[in-house]
């Protein structure tokens, strides 16, 4: 039972897109576990973008 003005925090459990992990999350939109695999992931996806070279005249 909650009194009026009083919130009870939120958490969430959400596994990390990166390591796999489970994790507390104070949103359900959270994706990483921390700002390590945050970071990982991005050079991850950065180094599997096509390298496109465009050559002009």
């Amino acid at each position: 039972m909650t009194r009026k003005g009083v919130t009870l925090p939120r958490t969430f459990t959400v596994i990390c897109c990166h390591c796999g992990k489970p994790f507390q999350a104070s949103s359900d939109r959270a994706r990483y576990c921390g700002a390590a695999c945050k970071q990982a992931a991005y050079r991850e996806r950065k180094s599997r973008r096509a390298v496109v070279t465009v050559y002009t005249r």
